[in-house]
């Protein structure tokens, strides 16, 4: 079985409700030619606010669309779905695509982590029986929602259990502004063939909820275009990675 594993491995809604209200005081003859004029400046001035207060509301949209939103990225509800992925045979040539039955849970817990921080943690169990070519390739990781960054960090790895868990030693501070979060990642892998149980636990900050997880298809010329990044240079979002686009779902906690 052949599969790259996570290297390295992160309106406001103003409205102003204004009230004019005016009274008919019945003095003198002019009073009511005075009230039309008062009420258009009243008008004018409305108008003013309403589009200033609109402009408000518009920047303020903008600034809380998180990069999962502005790239049209949706999360799927847990449960059981199918992706694609490329079946590779004894010398790691691609062969043909085959499909996956999955399901997937997504979970949260305080245990075994030290105190303001929390794993979050998704378990992905996958059919293989359509792969007949015994190995196969594909990618699951992990990235943060508001800024598009890929946990894929280039960090010191631990690899146990003959390579089938990944530890990354460290936390990476990811973020953008006043937002930061330290997350450090891992991942684990049980095969029982055909069943395939792949998890990934992202180590974070309580109070963080911008953990969305990634599953899709992978090929050797993928795989070659990542292997060719420096990933020490800079973090990365995901759409800069070879495995983006057309073939992937995403997944969170609560389905949010």
């Amino acid at each position: 079985m052949k599969k790259l594993k996570l290297r390295g491995l992160l309106l406001l809604h103003i409205m102003l409700a204004v009230f004019v209200t005016g009274c008919k005081d019945g003095q003198g003859e002019n009073a009511d030619a005075v009230r039309p004029e008062v009420s258009e400046e009243v008008q004018a001035e409305d108008r003013g606010t309403e589009s200033a207060e609109s402009s408000k509301e518009a920047a303020a949209a903008e600034e809380t669309v998180s990069w999962l939103e502005s790239h049209g990225l949706v999360i799927t509800p847990q449960g059981d779905f199918t992706y694609q992925t490329m079946g590779v045979d004894a010398d790691d040539n691609d062969t043909e695509l085959f499909e996956v039955p999955s399901q997937v849970k997504v979970t949260e817990s305080t245990e075994g982590v030290e105190d303001g921080y929390k794993q979050v943690t998704a378990v992905f169990t996958e059919d293989m029986i359509n792969n007949i070519d015994g190995g196969y390739w594909n990618y699951i990781s992990a990235f943060d929602r508001y800024t598009g960054i890929s946990f894929e960090f280039d960090t010191e790895t631990t690899y146990t259990d003959f390579g089938e868990t990944a530890q990354k030693d460290g936390f990476v501070t990811i973020g953008s502004g006043k937002d930061t979060y330290s997350v450090a990642v891992s991942q684990n892998t049980v095969n029982d063939y055909p069943f395939i149980e792949e998890s990934v636990t992202v180590t974070c900050p309580e109070s963080y909820d911008g953990t969305v997880f990634q599953i899709g298809r992978c090929d050797a010329a993928q795989i070659e275009k990542f292997m060719e990044m420096d990933m020490t240079a800079r973090l990365y979002t995901i759409d800069e990675l070879p495995f983006y686009g057309e073939g992937y779902y995403y997944f969170a906690y609560g389905d949010k």
